[in-house]
C-alpha cells in the first residue's frame, strides 16, 4: 500500500514539473565514481534541490544521444523515446525487451524528483504473496527493488549522479540478476 502511495506521489510530482534544455558529459564507472556516489548521497536534500533547480535540462537530442546503444551486449531494440510532457523522460528497451531503461532528468523545475528518491528509499513497502520489496545499497548506490515473483520481473530504481532518476526493469530475472545484467558504465553519458 505504501508503495502505491509513493508511486502516486511520483506521478503527481512529475505532472507538476516543467521542462527546459541542455548538458551532457561522459565518465567511466570505477572506484572513484563509487566514492563520488557515496559523497553525493550525503548531500542535504534541500541543497540538492537548489543545485538541480539551477541546472539546465538536456535538449531532446542530447538526451536521446546520451542513452546507451547496448547494455552488456544486449542491443537497443529501436529508437529511444523521449517525452517532454513535464519532466523530461527517456525510455528504451534492450535485447528484445529483456531490459527496459527509463531515465528522468531532474534538472530545472523537476529538481524535487531527486530529493523525493531519498524519501522513497527510507520507506520499506510491505511484501505480499506476489511482490517483494527491498531497499539496499548496490555498489554503494542506494536502490529500491521490486520483484514480482509469479511473473519473475524486477524493477530497480536509483538516483544516478544526484541528477538522473533511473528505473531499470528486467523480465525473467530477480533484482540481483537484473543488477548483474545491467552495467553502470552504460550511464557514462549521464553526468
Amino acid at each position: 500500500m505504501k508503495r502505491i502511495i509513493l508511486i502516486l506521489a511520483l506521478i503527481v510530482f512529475i505532472s507538476s514539473c516543467g521542462n527546459g534544455s541542455k548538458k551532457a558529459d561522459s565518465s567511466a564507472v570505477n572506484d572513484t565514481q563509487i566514492e563520488q556516489t557515496e559523497k553525493e548521497s550525503s548531500i542535504n536534500p534541500e541543497d540538492l534541490k537548489e543545485l538541480l533547480s539551477q541546472a539546465i535540462p538536456l535538449t531532446e537530442t542530447e538526451f536521446k544521444n546520451a542513452f546507451p546503444t547496448s547494455i552488456k551486449g544486449l542491443p537497443l531494440d529501436g529508437e529511444v523515446s523521449i517525452t517532454n510532457a513535464k519532466c523530461k523522460q527517456g525510455y528504451a528497451t534492450y535485447g528484445n525487451e529483456n531490459i527496459t531503461l527509463s531515465i528522468y532528468d531532474c534538472a530545472g523545475e523537476c529538481s524535487g524528483m531527486a530529493t523525493m528518491f531519498g524519501t522513497v528509499y527510507s520507506i520499506k513497502a510491505q511484501d505480499n504473496d506476489d511482490t517483494k520489496y527491498s531497499n539496499q545499497k548496490r555498489d554503494a548506490i542506494k536502490t529500491t527493488n521490486t520483484y514480482r515473483v509469479k511473473r519473475n520481473q524486477s524493477d530497480i530504481v536509483f538516483l544516478h549522479n544526484n541528477r538522473w532518476y533511473v528505473v531499470i526493469k528486467g523480465n525473467n530475472m530477480n533484482p540481483d540478476e537484473l543488477w548483474n545484467a545491467f552495467e553502470l558504465n552504460a550511464l557514462k553519458n549521464f553526468k
